[in-house]
């Protein structure tokens, strides 16, 4: 009551998000920094210190706090009142009702979605929504709410009402949380994304303009100014060709490195300026941003005059990065380019190169699973491949790819459940990355040699191998390589003598 009557949030005030200055969940990232971690250090039942942000000050109260809950796929059916009235109101949910009851008997959610639902976004997937994230706010609480409370896959909510309509939500899957090792990589990245990220980098950066002294000659930027049209310079930074006019004019400098007006204009292409804003402050920013990243390079150069750790790791990437475009120009791309060489290698070693028995397996793949039922039950009924493929061709409502794969033995993908399978006969429908395959056995493709195009890319391979031998030999040759194992040898007899016990003597 406090937060309707005195917030300034003028969310606190009407109804929906924020109402009452009740916030609802959030998770990592999505406040700004003090307020989020106000939020975290504060106990349940409890109220914060008073907290300062750049959007006020905030007074935070925590009513609840629950772990993360993972992403749930789901699909709905939605009916809406064909009027205002409490009458069409009521034939709505007297109609949402019959379909909830006619699931309960069996009959299959996608194909009463297909039918019946008022979505027309997601009506023709048989409702399916795709994943829903439980801090999404987009999606209506009390939508929400109903689907995280379904239990388990396959099961439906009881009818729900938002201000789209009414609503039966069907759970396709919850998904798991990954681990925090296998997360780490999208955790990164959505942390590089958030405005506290971008504020240190700044920060980082203003320190490093003040560490090593910036120079800058405005006067040469006004100057351009002064010299075109805004339109001109915004049309020539859209064709590549302005920053040439400037190659051998420096303005500023960081430390010891100087910086031309050309690199400033090359960096001011990527800063999308408008042509109905003036001009002027838009490249003064652009001067400011520029300045912070060759900062933020300069800091980078000289960490290496500092850190032997970080010298080391450079010196050992630049050695990677030159061995990689040696072996890139003498081995890789030289191997792809000799096709002369390629075809004389696969005519000496052609035998190598052969076909096992492969079985073949033609897969119809499609989100809808009761599709692919039907095509099922066409095939049990006799139809061919072509008979499925003619249907497909006349009715271009029906979403389903029709594939042919060779599998020589188990590759431990859903292609293994086939392979024990009597030719002519299918698998069940199964669950295949975001939707679903039904795999039909198509017979066995007896063993043949390959020719030179389906073998390609393995005597590419191999003929690296003889290449990258030839490199080494000529390298040897070269820098004139000894080898003195020897020496090994000694060094290995003294250090096993070194750590023999009393009375022992090493036999070598």
């Amino acid at each position: 009551e406090l937060a309707l009557r005195y917030s300034e949030d003028p969310s606190a005030s009407r109804e929906g998000p924020g109402y009452k200055g009740r916030l609802g969940f959030f998770t990592a990232g999505q406040m700004v920094a003090p307020f989020e971690d106000a939020a975290y250090n504060t106990p349940v039942g409890q109220v914060s210190d008073i907290v300062r942000t750049r959007f006020g000050y905030h007074i935070l109260y925590v009513h609840d706090r629950q772990p993360a809950i993972p992403d749930i796929e789901v699909a709905h059916i939605m009916i809406i009142p064909r009027g205002p009235t409490g009458a069409d109101t009521a034939a709505a949910l007297e109609q949402i009702e019959e379909l909830r009851r006619r699931f309960e008997n069996g009959e299959d959610f996608r194909a009463l979605a297909r039918e019946y639902s008022m979505d027309h976004n997601t009506r023709e997937q048989g409702g399916r929504l795709g994943i829903m994230s439980f801090n999404n706010p987009v999606i209506p609480p009390e939508f929400r709410d109903a689907a995280f409370a379904i239990e388990n896959p396959g099961e439906i909510s009881d009818v729900v009402q938002s201000r789209f309509g009414f609503h039966l939500i069907y759970l396709i899957d919850r998904k798991e949380r990954k681990p925090f090792e296998e997360a780490y990589e999208d955790l990164k990245t959505q942390v590089m994304r958030l405005p506290r990220t971008e504020q240190a980098q700044r920060a980082f950066a203003r320190q490093a303009r003040a560490r090593y002294g910036v120079t800058v000659d405005t006067a040469q930027v006004r100057a351009v100014l002064d010299a075109f049209q805004a339109d001109t310079i915004i049309a020539h930074l859209a064709v590549n060709d302005f920053d040439a006019l400037f190659e051998d004019t420096t303005f500023a400098t960081i430390g010891d490195a100087g910086y031309t007006l050309s690199d400033f204009f090359a960096f001011a292409k990527t800063q999308r300026l408008e042509r109905n804003r003036p001009l002027e402050p838009q490249l003064m920013a652009a001067l400011d941003a520029f300045l912070d990243d060759r900062a933020l390079d300069y800091e980078a150069m000289r960490l290496q005059e500092r850190d032997e750790e970080f010298r080391t790791l450079m010196e050992e990437f630049r050695d990677g990065l030159l061995l990689f475009r040696v072996m890139e120009d003498s081995v890789w791309n030289a191997a792809s380019r000799d096709s002369v060489g390629l075809r004389a290698y696969f005519d000496a070693h052609a035998e190598a190169y052969r076909f096992p028995d492969r079985t073949r397996l033609i897969g119809f793949y499609s989100r809808d699973d009761s599709l692919l039922t039907d095509i099922a039950a066409r095939l049990d009924a006799g139809a061919t491949v072509a008979d499925i493929q003619a249907l497909v061709a006349s009715d271009s409502t029906l979403s389903l790819r029709i594939d042919t794969t060779l599998v020589a033995g188990p590759t431990n993908s859903v292609y293994d459940e086939a392979l024990s399978l009597q030719a002519g006969d299918h698998t069940d429908v199964l669950a295949y990355r975001n939707g679903h395959v039904l795999l039909l056995h198509d017979g066995i493709e007896p063993a043949r040699p390959k020719t030179f195009e389906e073998a390609r890319s393995e005597v590419v391979t191999a003929y690296q191998e003889v290449l990258e031998q030839r490199l080494l030999e000529r390298l040897r040759k070269r820098y004139a390589l000894y080898v003195f194992p020897e020496r090994l040898e000694q060094a290995f007899a003294g250090h096993a003598a070194a750590a023999a016990p009393a009375g022992d003597s090493p036999t070598g």
